[in-house]
């Protein structure tokens, strides 16, 4: 019996029992996966626990530790910098808008629009 024979047959089955099938397809391959996840997990801890001594853990934590207040403060120094920067920007186009609002407002209270078509249209 070939693998094709054996979904045909599956095919003619009911439904229901096609689901049972199909449900105790996925148990098992759920059971096998668990299983050699399981092994290769203990073989893995069992290699690492050879390789490095519970000394060396500790050293990289501490080395972590000492490092934590230099990214703290190259963190602030950037967040810093941002905000100067955008603060610099806003001023920027304060004095820029404001000196180009007065050129328009000038220009609108010395002269009234030549044409029509100057002239916003209000609807």
């Amino acid at each position: 019996m070939s693998f094709l024979d054996f979904i045909e047959k599956l095919q003619q089955k009911p439904r229901h029992i096609r689901v049972r099938i199909m449900w105790a397809a996925v148990s098992v391959c759920m059971i096998v996966i668990a299983a050699g996840w399981l092994w290769s997990f203990e073989q893995q801890t069992k290699i690492s626990e050879q390789r490095a001594p519970k000394n060396d853990i500790l050293e990289g934590l501490g080395a972590a530790k000492s490092d934590i207040p230099t990214l703290w403060k190259s963190l602030g120094a950037g967040i810093s910098s941002f905000f100067e920067t955008a603060k610099e920007k806003i001023n920027e186009l304060k004095s820029s808008s404001t000196t180009s609002s007065e050129i328009i407002f000038e220009k609108n209270s010395t002269s009234e629009p030549e044409s029509p078509a100057e002239a916003l249209p209000i609807e």
